[in-house]
């Protein structure tokens, strides 16, 4: 019996959604979840196609490395994977809001445009708006950004609402 305890209780993610699709094709005898674990049978064909995952899963950290570039230099943190870049930043200090933007924003929803970074690290967007802005030069959207894997971000200290093309 296989107990995939990486997944933690929201399971959230590329994993969560893996284990949704599993949870819905299962037969009782097969799969199983209690809180955020899931169990599986070792004799079924849905536990042969696992090895990989498991073995993937059971080395695989929680955490990712994110790197915040700023004037003042570089600052490193370590963040719980699936977590919004834009609520990582505020809470490290480093809020990607001016100060004219920082009580005026639509708090996370996408909507604003006031809480643009520029990626250094190649991260695909999943958002209408930061596929454009990507396009074209424009910072993407911090609160569109889940954290999962390591980043590095340069905040746009040039912007007064929203920041310029590069």
């Amino acid at each position: 019996m296989y107990q995939l305890s990486c997944l933690k209780a929201d399971l959230s993610g590329q994993y969560g959604r893996f284990v949704s699709v599993l949870l819905k094709n299962r037969s009782e005898r097969q799969v199983t979840q209690t809180g955020g674990a899931l169990t599986v049978v070792p004799d079924s064909v849905i536990a042969q196609r696992l090895n990989a995952f498991v073995a993937i899963c059971l080395c695989m950290d929680d955490t990712v490395r994110v790197v915040v570039e700023t004037d003042d230099g570089e600052t490193e943190l370590t963040v719980q994977r699936g977590r919004t870049l834009r609520d990582v930043l505020r809470e490290a200090g480093h809020s990607p809001y001016t100060a004219l933007t920082e009580r005026a924003n639509c708090g996370g929803r996408g909507l604003c445009a006031t809480c643009g970074v520029r990626l250094e690290t190649e991260v695909a967007p999943d958002h209408w708006h930061d596929e454009l802005a990507e396009r074209f030069g424009y910072p993407r959207l911090s609160c569109q950004v889940t954290v999962d894997r390591d980043l590095r971000v340069r905040l746009v200290d040039d912007k007064l609402v929203w920041g310029g093309r590069e």
